[in-house]
């Protein structure tokens, strides 16, 4: 008899190193779903991936197959099945659905009621239809997920505090400095997030601010509304010797920003602080960054802390 399945790790149950080494971008995502597909005969099966969760959903012969997928995942991430198990909650039957529910409302995100799980689940899902592993059941229960989603927006005010992980990270930096207006700001990618970010830092006035990306148009097009500035992907220590808050973003397989450079950075800039917000997963920076003098970094997990008043309303 066929059951619905669901394996997964998220924020609550998981830490950024962690999370980082079970990522997926979408090629990876493709490659494992045809692995699913040719090794495991699974009917269908839906990949999330996004900065604070890796989940699996699959329709599959058995409900006993939990163990086999994530020994399939840990597998293909190559990381060590006695260290990362643990971390994984799994779920069958209603239980799935209504968890998708809760993450698909934004009721399970660390920014309670943030607009882009949505988009995010939609993507995982159209990836999967691409690959021909999302069918009649996936097709019914995720287009049901999405209604679901769209009528807590509409009919609830689940999201009239809300924010996203960007925009937390701007606000952390107007804790960290009163105004953003005479601040330099570079920002270190150009996708969704990056966008979020540039938006927000518009809202509170910030004025100094740079776009590095390793593809210059869409840069370029990102800035123009905003009238930023926009500098090459080789320059990317050049513009952080000027900047006085660095927000990274990008899909980098391996950290951009690394120790030794940036120490020598700090003596160029004779130690003059520098705020680092990370807020890619994996991350874009090097962690042993803080322990640099007068080099502050924070990663997406230290978000958290800020979001806490957002969880308790």
């Amino acid at each position: 008899m066929s059951s619905l399945s669901l394996i997964g790790l998220n924020y609550r149950n998981a830490p950024l190193k962690v999370r980082e080494k079970l990522a997926f971008d979408t090629e990876r995502i493709e490659h494992f779903l045809r692995l699913l597909q040719q090794d495991m005969h699974l009917k269908e099966a839906v990949l999330l991936s996004t900065c604070n969760r890796t989940e699996l959903y699959v329709y599959c012969e058995s409900a006993s197959c939990h163990a086999d997928l994530l020994s399939a995942l840990l597998h293909f991430c190559q990381v060590d099945p006695e260290q990362h198990s643990h971390y994984f909650y799994k779920k069958t039957s209603k239980a799935v659905i209504e968890h998708l529910f809760g993450v698909v409302s934004g009721l399970d995100s660390m920014v309670i009621g943030e607009d882009q799980i949505l988009g995010q689940i939609k993507n995982a899902y159209a990836i999967a239809v691409e690959e021909g592993m999302a069918k009649s059941y996936f097709h019914k229960l995720f287009h049901q997920a999405f209604r679901v989603g769209k009528r807590v927006r509409n009919e609830t005010q689940i999201n009239s505090g809300a924010a996203s992980v960007a925009s937390v990270a701007i606000e952390l930096s107007n804790k960290i400095f009163k105004t953003l207006k005479d601040k330099s700001i570079l920002l270190v990618g150009a996708g969704d997030i990056a966008q979020v970010a540039l938006m927000n830092l518009a809202k509170q006035g910030a004025n100094r601010i740079t776009i590095i990306n390793r593809t210059l148009q869409k840069a370029h097009d990102m800035a123009r509304p905003f009238q930023a500035q926009v500098r090459p992907f080789s320059e990317l220590y050049k513009a952080m010797q000027d900047a006085d808050i660095v927000i990274t973003s990008t899909a980098a397989k391996q950290p951009i920003i690394k120790t030794e450079l940036t120490r020598d950075l700090m003596n160029r800039r004779k130690n003059r602080p520098l705020f680092l917000i990370d807020i890619a997963v994996p991350r874009d920076i090097e962690p042993n960054i803080r322990d640099l003098y007068n080099t502050f970094l924070y990663d997406i997990d230290d978000l958290e802390q800020v979001v806490a008043k957002t969880l308790d309303a």
